[in-house]
């Protein structure tokens, strides 16, 4: 990882406001939205009640919730329902509780607890009535324990005061820790890696950087700081390694200058304090990523083969430098995300005859150091398209490795999909080689950081607050995937990367005098990430960008050197530590909003505070004066201040001493869009535009998009002109207009906004010249024409683009706006002739002896593939019943014979509507009923929520379908519900589903059959076990299961007076015998299958 990764183009969405912790669903037909059920089903109430009789618990519908199994139920109250009598916890005075079961958290339901009978209600958490927030946190699956106390729910027990001894407690618990900290789900073993990656520390120790522990105390040497590192749990170091960071003046590239004799310095200091190394060797004069590959200067016009050759030299020579008692360096990486290429080769064979040649470098000095490759995306499915790769080309290889960073990555769920498929169908080991994770979003040393306010700041993966307990989080949720997965190890990435002179609160003179310190530095010392030296080698990206540290704000030490408190986290996380501390974690999310001029405005009246112990929605209160200045009838941009009361026991961070928290509002008021041309908005077909040049993508264009679904992008290798003009002439009556649209794409590409006469001859024209890559809205540029017209005019418009080579972008968002008072009579064709001053000539009526060819709409787009097969599409506008518009896109695909062999339909709509009607024009349209027609849901803004699949031909009334969901990246089908769905007398279906997942409506024997396959893979690891009394083992079900097709598993024993069995499985020896322990798997499908394990006590 480095400052810039211009290869990374994915725009992050909106990180989710806690208030929607509960997902909504779309509903065909109604468009209803609900809530996503609960990930963890199970979870325990305790209730804090001084003067306590006996305590009842009541389910109002037993619809979103239930018993837990195991609860004692009756007609306490006296009811016909039953109620459940808690439990009163041992240990912890006037302290009860319940389990209880979701069951369907979308549906309304609620709770409530009595003191001894039905007059003396305590309390009420339900959908609808009270406490809503609360009972919405309940049924969130985020926590399987919360307590109520005075009224306050916590998922925290510490916070509510609950201390007791637990069965799966760890007694080694850190107490009083200085960061909350879960104990991994399973246990970590002593060689599992606790990495860090400390490249840069050399050049910032000779930049003057002091490093100090927790107390301020200094520490003085490399030698120091690895001793401190391994005190904290680190047990690996990994270490960069460039062929020659220099020019030909000896000046250094920067990014710590990292050559061989640095690592045998990094070398020398892990021996002395007991740690292994990883020798991270680039294989080229500076860094390398999935966008650039280059060989080293020494290597400059070699052939495969001689790269090879040189290639296996360099490493086993280097190591016999690095570590020539061959008792540090046990494990060597071959190229650094090597994703895409490997010094400066692209295809895949050549690559992989490199990879040989490092491996074969590396056993030569020495046969028990294990070769790392190492990727990166592993949200594309990189690993396991590699160790397919690897494999098919017998590279020899131990251990694929990845980066990991939550901004660009994906999610965890899928990292572990991705490592356990790699070890189980190439029996590999895996491992993260890189990650990191901010603590703060501001910057220390005058250099932009890779994470910013408004640059990967966001998204739905970024799940943490950027605290130093957010960044502990993150890590622990790291290490916890990993290990459940099977995996070696985690690096954290340059946790000490610091700045060499904080600039931390100064401002004008006094800034920018240190950051002209902090460049002599880093030019001298190398400890930025790149110095302008490295545009010898690397002229575009390090010549470009060159300066200072882009990760302070993810280091676990701050500005002064001194050791943060999430750097306890790789001991923390291997017995869990519990902090008294409170802290604000979070002040809401960046409140902004856009709306149409004239339009009403609600200033928001809650913000959603997030404490290291909970998370509570406060009231703001807004500045009257800035209020008063809001006026939504004036276009503009309005700032409106206010503040939100914080609790008084804060006890850490930024905070503390604080009694209320700033907020702001950016509320933007816009003209109304005049361009009404939706689908030339969006450039979702090539109809609405005549292309000219070379490098535009084809449409529709998904990959960098500013808003909706698509937008117009261009790649080419070499250096092009291209330009899209629209078809449609625009009648504009006089006035001022302005044109814009958003752009954004590789730095010194060139974006012009044209508006044309009616001859084409460019009237007015805005030009801007592009910057390069962000991943924030906020950071495209746009380029906007401003022009006044004496009388009414008839105008298109172009955009024009001139790209470098290996130019890339994409343009959106068209905006045609004006100053109030004029206005566009509707598009016209482009064929029609118009003058300065007058409208566009009337389109003629059809002639009507005109011949049609009703087999193929006007709207159907013919192509003619080499082999003589055909592909149709039509676009089919159907009237819903709601009154909205729905679009449906038909896909065909014919032989040579003009039969049809393939056809498909896709339907977007806000409230989708499938019915006889409906699926009647798409059959039409295809010519068969054999299609399979797509819906995607989407929100008011174009966003899609999810996709239903359905075969036209199953919707037919009265018919009965059932729900499953396909893996996007495997295409495999999983389990989803035991519902059953309905075709009403209209052939319409209705269904409620989660979002973001592709869905597929099928029969009931196509979900019986996914079932029988999930059936078979529940099984136990073994069968059998024996274990002494007093100590521990645990019933594991075999790696072959799919959790995503389990509801739940529930853990018994035949005999408890012999084993006690938890909740997760674990099994306690109580005395010497013999019992049953069985584990019941339930599918979302409802259907189950108990396996067993048998526990002798010794």
């Amino acid at each position: 990882m480095k400052e810039k990764k211009t290869w990374e183009k994915r725009v992050l969405s909106i990180v989710l406001a806690f208030a929607m912790v509960l997902t909504q669903f779309g509903v065909w037909n109604a468009g209803k939205e609900s809530v996503q059920a609960a990930e963890n089903d199970n979870f325990t109430l305790y209730y804090y009640c001084e003067d306590a009789e006996e305590l009842y618990v009541n389910i109002w519908s037993w619809k979103a919730l239930k018993f837990a199994e195991g609860e004692t139920l009756g007609t306490y109250l006296g009811w016909n329902s039953e109620q459940a009598k808690m439990h009163a916890v041992e240990n912890a005075k006037n302290w009860y509780y319940v389990n209880l079961q979701v069951l369907d958290s979308t549906t309304d339901d609620g709770v409530t607890i009595y003191n001894g009978d039905s007059s003396h209600e305590l309390a009420q958490y339900d959908s609808k009535y009270k406490n809503q927030e609360d009972y919405a946190i309940l049924v969130s699956g985020i926590s399987d324990t919360y307590a109520i106390k005075d009224g306050t729910l916590y998922n925290n027990l510490k916070q509510a005061g609950l201390e007791f001894d637990s069965q799966d407690e760890n007694d080694s618990v850190v107490k009083n820790a200085a960061v909350d900290v879960k104990k991994t789900d399973k246990e970590l073993s002593s060689d599992f890696i606790m990495g860090m990656d400390i490249s840069s520390m050399i050049s910032e120790l000779d930049s003057g950087v002091v490093y100090r522990d927790y107390e301020g105390n200094e520490l003085e040497t490399l030698d120091d700081i690895c001793k401190f590192l391994a005190d904290q749990g680190i047990n690996h170091i990994r270490i960069r390694v460039w062929n020659n960071p220099y020019d030909t003046n000896g000046k250094g590239y920067g990014g710590g200058n990292n050559d061989v004799a640095k690592a045998k310095q990094f070398a020398d200091a892990c021996r002395n304090a007991g740690i292994k190394m990883l020798v991270d060797f680039h294989c080229s004069d500076l860094w390398t990523d999935p966008g650039k590959q280059q060989a080293p200067k020494a290597w400059k016009g070699y052939t495969v083969e001689q790269k090879a050759q040189a290639l296996t030299k360099f490493i086993t020579d280097s190591l016999n430098t690095i570590d020539s008692s061959k008792d540090v360096v046990d494990m060597v990486q071959v190229g650094n995300e090597t994703t895409n290429g490997f010094i400066g080769e692209t295809s895949q064979t050549n690559m992989c005859t490199l990879f040989s040649a490092g491996a074969e470098g590396v056993k030569n000095y020495n046969e028990n150091v294990k070769v790392v490759i190492h990727l990166t995306n592993p949200e594309k499915g990189n690993m396991t398209r590699w160790a397919k790769i690897l494999d098919d080309n017998s590279v020899n290889y131990d251990i694929l490795a990845t980066s990991y960073y939550p901004y660009w990555h994906g999610t965890l769920a899928n990292l572990a999909t991705e490592f356990k498929k790699v070890k189980e169908t190439y029996s590999k080991d895996v491992m993260v080689a890189e990650t990191s994770y901010a603590y703060t979003l501001e910057d220390s040393d005058g250099h932009d950081n890779t994470v910013r306010v408004g640059n990967n700041d966001t998204g739905n993966d970024t799940t943490e607050p950027f605290t130093e307990q957010g960044q502990a989080t993150a890590i622990r949720n790291l290490i916890n995937t990993v290990n459940n997965a099977g995996g070696l190890g985690v690096y954290y990435w340059e946790p000490a990367w610091l700045t060499v002179g904080d600039t931390t609160g100064l401002t004008g003179e006094a800034y920018d005098k240190q950051v002209a310190a902090n460049k002599e530095k880093w030019e001298k010392y190398g400890s930025g990430w790149a110095s302008s030296y490295a545009r010898e080698f690397d002229a575009k990206d390090a010549g470009v960008w060159f300066g200072g540290s882009a990760v302070d704000n993810e280091a676990m030490f701050y500005p002064d050197g001194t050791a943060s408190p999430s750097l306890h986290v790789w001991n923390y996380v291997k017995t869990g530590a519990v902090s008294n501390l409170v802290s604000v974690e979070k002040v809401g999310d960046n409140l902004s909003d856009t709306i149409i001029a004239g339009t009403t405005y609600t200033l928001p009246e809650t913000l959603e505070i997030t404490y290291s112990d909970k998370k509570e929605n406060a009231q703001i209160t807004w500045n009257e004066a800035d209020v008063q200045k809001l006026d939504t009838n004036t276009p503009g941009t309005y700032v409106v201040n206010g503040t939100v009361a914080l609790r008084d026991d804060i006890t850490r961070g930024a905070y503390v001493g604080k009694t209320s928290a700033d907020v702001q509002l950016t509320l933007k008021v816009e003209e109304k869009n005049l361009f009404t041309d939706s689908d030339a908005a969006e450039f979702d077909s090539e109809e609405n535009y005549v292309k000219e040049g070379n490098g535009l993508k084809s449409f529709p264009y998904t990959e960098n998009v500013y808003s909706g679904k698509y937008a117009l992008g261009w790649y080419s290798t070499s250096a092009e002109k291209a330009a899209v003009t629209y078809k449609k002439n625009l009648t504009l009556t006089k006035g001022t207009y302005t044109f814009e649209a958003k752009t954004m794409g590789e730095k010194d590409d060139v974006v012009s906004l044209q508006i044309l006469d009616t001859d084409k001859q460019v009237l007015y024209e805005d030009t801007k010249t592009l910057t390069g890559y962000t991943a924030s809205k906020s950071g495209w540029q746009t380029p906007s024409v401003t022009f006044t017209l004496t009388e009414d005019k008839v105008v298109t418009f172009r955009i024009a683009i001139a790209m470098r080579a290996e130019g890339w972008g994409a343009v959106d968002a068209l905006y045609l706006h004006g100053d109030g008072s004029v206005e566009i009579v509707e598009p016209s064709n482009g064929n029609d002739s118009g003058n300065s001053g007058s409208s566009a000539t009337p389109e003629q009526p059809t002639n009507p002896t005109t011949p049609t060819k009703p087999e193929q709409p006007s709207n159907t787009t013919t192509v003619t593939n080499p082999d003589g097969t055909t592909t149709e599409t039509t676009k089919v506008d159907i009237p819903a019943s709601s009154g909205n518009k729905m679009e449906a896109t038909v896909n065909v695909s014919k032989d040579t014979n003009g039969k049809v062999t393939d056809a498909t339909a896709n339907v977007t709509n806000t409230k989708p509507e499938i019915s006889t009607d409906v699926v009647a024009k798409i059959v039409e349209a295809a010519g068969t009923d054999n299609v399979a027609i797509t819906t995607e849901v989407t929100d008011a803004k174009g966003n899609t929520k999810y996709t239903v699949t359905v075969d036209a031909k199953d919707l037919t009334a009265g018919n009965i379908l059932k729900v499953l969901v396909v893996d996007k990246k495997t295409g495999e089908k999983k389990l989803v519900n035991a519902n059953s769905y309905k075709v009403d007398e209209n052939g319409t279906i209705s269904v409620s589903l989660p979002k973001g997942c592709a869905y597929e409506l099928v029969s009931a024997k196509e979900v019986e059959k996914v079932e029988k396959a999930v059936l078979k893979t529940v099984e136990v690891k073994k069968i059998s076990a024996s274990v002494k009394k007093g100590k521990s083992t645990k019933i594991q079900l075999s790696s072959k299961l799919d959790m995503d097709n389990v509801k739940s598993v529930t853990y018994t024993t035949t005999k408890k007076s012999v084993v006690k069995v938890a909740k997760n499985g674990k099994i306690t020896a109580k005395k010497k015998g013999t019992a049953v322990v069985k584990a019941t798997v339930t599918l979302k499908n409802g259907k189950k299958k108990t396996v067993t394990m048998k526990v002798k006590v010794k």
